[in-house]
């Protein structure tokens, strides 16, 4: 699977065959052959766009608490713990994004 261009997206940082464990609060898990921290909403929303044009089903993470993952790992992460806030608010001809990480 050619994940070049996941790792293009700005504000994406990227991990291959990551374990999980360590970033649940119970420490088990397998690994994720693919892992996403986006740092910005365009990072999220494109990155989204990619899995859902690859067809390849992905589970979205927290901070990792209350969380079990199988030891056989699963294919595809997205952690949204790089994404503490966001703010969206439609103005008359405008959408305003505020993200703080």
């Amino acid at each position: 699977m050619p994940i070049d261009d996941l790792k293009s997206i700005k504000g994406m940082r990227l991990g291959q065959d990551v374990s999980l464990a360590p970033l649940t609060t119970l420490g088990v898990g397998g690994p994720a052959r693919i892992m996403l921290w986006p740092t910005t909403l365009y990072a999220l929303e494109e990155a989204t766009r990619w899995l859902h044009r690859e067809g390849l089903d992905f589970k979205v993470i927290g901070r990792g608490s209350n969380l079990l993952i199988d030891d056989q790992g699963v294919e595809v992460v997205m952690s949204l713990s790089h994404l503490d806030q966001f703010h969206l608010e439609d103005g008359p001809d405008s959408c305003h994004r505020m993200l703080t990480a």
